[in-house]
């Protein structure tokens, strides 16, 4: 199953509960998405990731004035029936051979809401398996990122759909993973056509450098999903700035490896919650105004990063996590998602948001505090568990007053070798002096290293 194209999908498994009722419901023989042909005939396709349609050419009368837009779900009602019976030429078949188009006359159109039924899994099971190759992702919120990115964000009146996230760098002591690991991660239970140039409403990206930029930049993909990879990017790369909705940290969890193949009730998963459509425009502005309210003041936003901050971020999200929360079902008349309640939605996008931008402002803070003696020769020696320690020193000074730290409050997530390393160079450097044989350290505010006895 690895690789997955869903253009070449034979089995009923390997398609969604939505994309099997509309193949194989004798009901909806003559439902489906409008794809023109000419200005009177078209398609109605079974999928809008496949070249699967219902074996008909749909011809629209003369008389009949309005017609069905481009890409709309429509139940057409058929007059009659007719056959063109003609020879054809395939490169796979020597000679020409006989064939037969079955055209179907027009009696009425009518646009229909999308009979959506929920997937397969609950959200709580997509959650999980979608974050499998990571140890207690839920530490980072990874499982979150992880979803949100695969569902995606539909286009609304915000513009263009997709959501674009940032890995924020941190030391990660003895722990294993990165964010490139994470868009491994999304990479590799991605169908083919989610992964490559395609024609596809959707497409994950993985972003390391201005190549990468360009090729989203060109493509007129509706839902563009991606990451930035800050450990491979460079100079010229930062000057590009795109907008990012997401920004993570990979600092907790811990990256077990990928998974060997696409879990199909994932993929159903994600196939369902793409064919959620936006809701109407007039829902969408009250979505809009509602959420920007209640994050406005948020101050998040003020914190610069690699990737331009949206403010549309909050109200991306929220469409995003209607897409994840479909819930019972989907009528088409509003979204009866398990978390319909704005505020717990609203509560979800700030603990989403939060944590990422606190681990930017931590890394920002980290890298003030020691830009202003860059010059001197000792600062380069220092390793990043070093000025992690030290950016904890003077977060304790600022913030609760403390010049004076146990030494057992530092970090301790990470091994007692590494710390007693790294307190020796920062003692050594005039940032500390280790007090009661190093159980307690005392933060250098003033003294420079030749001051150091």
């Amino acid at each position: 199953m690895k690789g997955l194209r869903l253009s070449d999908r034979v089995r009923g498994s390997e398609f969604c509960r939505f994309e099997r009722s509309l193949l194989f419901d004798p009901a909806l023989k003559d439902a489906g998405f409008v794809s023109y042909l000419g200005t009177r005939t078209f398609r109605l396709m079974k999928s809008k990731f496949t070249d699967m349609d219902s074996g008909r050419i749909y011809v629209l009368p003369p008389e009949m004035t309005i017609s069905p837009a481009e890409g709309s779900f429509v139940q057409v009602e058929v007059d009659g029936l007719y056959r063109d019976i003609h020879l054809e030429t395939r490169a796979d078949v020597p000679g020409p051979v006989w064939d037969a188009t079955t055209y179907a006359e027009v009696g009425a159109v009518k646009e229909e809401r999308v009979p959506l039924p929920p997937p397969t899994l609950p959200v709580d099971e997509f959650l999980d398996r979608v974050s499998r190759s990571w140890k207690d992702p839920e530490e980072d919120h990874l499982e979150y990122i992880i979803a949100l990115l695969m569902v995606s964000s539909p286009r609304s009146i915000m513009g263009g759909g997709g959501l674009g996230s940032e890995g924020i760098q941190r030391e990660r002591g003895l722990l294993k993973g990165s964010s490139r690991d994470l868009a491994n991660t999304i990479l590799s239970q991605l169908p083919v056509e989610f992964r490559t140039g395609g024609t596809s409403q959707y497409k994950y990206s993985k972003i390391e450098g201005v190549h990468d930029i360009r090729l989203i930049r060109s493509g007129r993909i509706n839902e563009n999903c991606y990451s930035l990879v800050p450990e491979r990017i460079s100079g010229p790369l930062m000057e590009r700035r795109v907008p990012i909705q997401l920004p993570f940290v990979v600092r907790n969890a811990e990256y077990r490896g990928r998974e060997p193949e696409i879990d199909l009730d994932v993929l159903d998963y994600q196939l369902s919650g793409l064919y959620l459509p936006p809701p109407p425009e007039k829902l969408q502005e009250k979505i809009y105004k509602d959420i920007m309210d209640r994050l406005r003041q948020e101050e998040f936003w003020d914190i610069p990063c690699i990737g331009e901050i949206d403010r549309t971020a909050g109200p991306k999200i929220g469409l995003a996590l209607s897409r994840l929360f479909i819930g019972r079902s989907f009528d088409g008349k509003g979204y009866r998602a398990s978390r319909t309640e704005r505020s717990g939605v609203v509560g979800l996008i700030k603990n989403i948001l939060s944590y990422g931008f606190e681990n930017l402002r931590l890394k920002l803070k980290e890298e003030d505090y020691l830009r202003s003696r860059r010059s001197e020769p000792w600062r380069d020696r220092l390793k990043p568990l070093d000025k992690e320690i030290y950016v904890q020193l003077r977060t304790f000074h600022e913030e609760q007053g403390l010049d004076e730290i146990p030494r057992g409050s530092i970090l301790p997530g990470v091994s007692q070798h590494r710390i007693d390393a790294s307190l020796d160079r920062l003692n050594r450097y005039g940032y500390i002096l280790l007090l009661k044989n190093g159980a307690i350290i005392k933060l250098v505010l003033s003294l420079e290293p030749e001051d150091i006895p």
